[in-house]
């Protein structure tokens, strides 16, 4: 018997419920959690004067990836308590080249955008 739309809705939100629990379970975290770390890395890194020696000499502050990595891999592990080699694995697939990185279409511009006169945004 064909089932309705419903059921195929509950049943699909059933599955990724519970593939949701048996990962967390395994220690795996989301696509969604391992970007937030990163965020949180990136932000944590901006506020606290990366290699200040370098500003003070005229140069930009440098970000580096390892950095990143690293304290984006210490929200997770320690913090949210994910097991550690998977949240390597997932830091190194949320950052792994995929195909479309080299579509021109899909790569942004490095040029500035340019912006409306004051007093004429919408």
């Amino acid at each position: 018997m064909p089932r309705t739309i419903a059921e195929i809705r509950r049943h699909d939100r059933e599955r990724k419920r519970a593939q949701r629990a048996a990962a967390a379970a395994a220690g795996v975290p989301s696509s969604a959690q391992v970007s937030i770390a990163i965020v949180e890395a990136l932000s944590f890194a901006a506020a606290s004067g990366v290699n200040i020696e370098t500003a003070r000499v005229g140069g930009e502050p440098a970000i580096t990836m390892a950095s990143i990595l690293s304290a984006a891999h210490v929200v997770l592990v320690s913090r949210l308590g994910f097991d550690a080699a998977a949240s390597t694995a997932a830091l190194l697939k949320a950052l792994a080249p995929r195909p479309e990185h080299r579509w021109p279409s899909f790569v942004p511009t490095h040029a500035l955008m340019p912006t409306a006169p004051a007093g004429t945004e919408a």
